[in-house]
């Protein structure tokens, strides 16, 4: 997740802008300057522009966004508090960050209960931070109106069955609903088996057992995806054509471009699809999925490109860019993904590759 613009004005708000290099304390190694950036980058003589501190402050903004980032496998925060959380990280420090939350243990009313105690500076109440506080804490408990509110013919939509974890690390509870306590975790690709689901507000729950329970969606975040093997059928464009291999997928749809006959398609990669499609809440039109070897070399692919195995697919959707798709599927779990000017790629490997443009600029994350 990312400050909105909300989160940002409320740290402006309270940090206030300086242009010229400052030291809040005579005491201090380094020098500060705009909005709160402090380090050794920052010189006696320094000036800058405003469009510089709004710069300086997106930069700075990136740590404690991580910070917050980290927990939101156990908390699924939504953006309001996502927001408080980031100002209170960049007034209070990650330190302070994992004591408010006593590392990801505490339940959010816990957290709410504890907030208004750091308002003090070597013991001394200071009325800038109680008034900081208490703007966090409002923010923190306000309710997100422009969420996605869940209909509940989704929960009629999941199905039984397979589903590998794709947080970092998942909890598992003794009820559906994050006020339950924490039976275990389950870790990053570990597959559970689901067979029932709840909806608790904005969150569907699934069971795992006879009293145990995964949050597994919260507005369009998901925390497991379902588990396929990767197997590839073969089908024939004249025979196939018209058969429908999933809810909004037919064969045709993955036909190489030189009309050739054989079609490869992996079941996994539909999978993947109809998760992104389900994502968006919009089509998904395949801008290239199987290639023969010889059109794969006519237009340049890869020489073992996944395309003619079937394994991968070239994508857009209206109203969408190629990056929020990779963004997307990297939160899904793919582990083949390429961004490109007008679509995304995504395949079914089992090893993670990311990339940027035709020059397959490597990339940690779209995120």
């Amino acid at each position: 997740m990312e400050t909105s613009k909300q989160g940002i004005e409320l740290i402006k708000q309270f940090e206030g802008c300086k242009l010229q290099a400052y030291k809040a304390v005579p005491s201090e190694q380094y020098y500060t300057i705009g909005y709160g950036h402090y380090g050794s980058d920052v010189k006696a003589w320094d000036k800058i522009t405003q469009q510089k501190a709004d710069e300086l402050l997106q930069q700075d903004l990136k740590k404690f966004e991580d910070a917050v980032n980290n927990y939101n496998s156990i908390y699924g925060w939504n953006q309001n508090e996502f927001d408080a959380l980031v100002s209170f990280t960049f007034n209070c420090g990650k330190g302070n960050l994992n004591k408010l939350i006593d590392n990801g243990s505490r339940d959010r009313n816990t957290i709410k209960s504890k907030w208004l105690q750091y308002n003090k500076s070597n013991g001394v109440v200071l009325n800038g931070l109680t008034r900081r506080r208490e703007a966090e804490l409002a923010l923190f408990n306000k309710s997100c109106s422009s969420e996605k509110v869940i209909e509940y013919s989704e929960v009629n939509n999941m199905h039984e069955g397979s589903y590998k974890v794709t947080a970092s690390a998942l909890n598992i509870r003794y009820g559906a609903g994050t006020n339950f306590d924490i039976a275990d975790k389950a870790s990053n690709n570990e597959i559970l088996y689901i067979y029932d689901w709840t909806q608790v507000g904005d969150q569907i729950w699934g069971k795992i057992n006879d009293n145990r329970y995964v949050c597994v969606k919260q507005c369009n975040k998901m925390y497991v995806v379902p588990y396929v093997a990767s197997v590839v059928k073969e089908y024939s464009l004249k025979k196939d054509g018209n058969t429908r291999i999933s809810e909004h997928f037919k064969v045709s749809e993955f036909a190489c471009h030189d009309q050739s006959d054989l079609i490869k398609i992996d079941t996994k990669l539909v999978v993947i699809l109809e998760s992104i499609r389900e994502y968006f809440k919009k089509p998904v039109y395949i801008n290239s999925g199987y290639r023969s070897p010889n059109y794969n070399k006519k237009i340049g692919g890869a020489p073992k490109s996944y395309h003619m195995a079937g394994k991968a697919a070239d994508i857009h959707i209206q109203g969408v860019t190629p990056h929020e798709i990779a963004r997307c599927a990297e939160e899904l779990g793919v582990l083949g993904i390429g961004e490109y000017p007008s679509f995304t790629h995504v395949d079914t490997r089992e090893k993670k590759a990311f990339w940027y443009s035709s020059k397959q600029i490597h990339r940690d994350t779209f995120k």
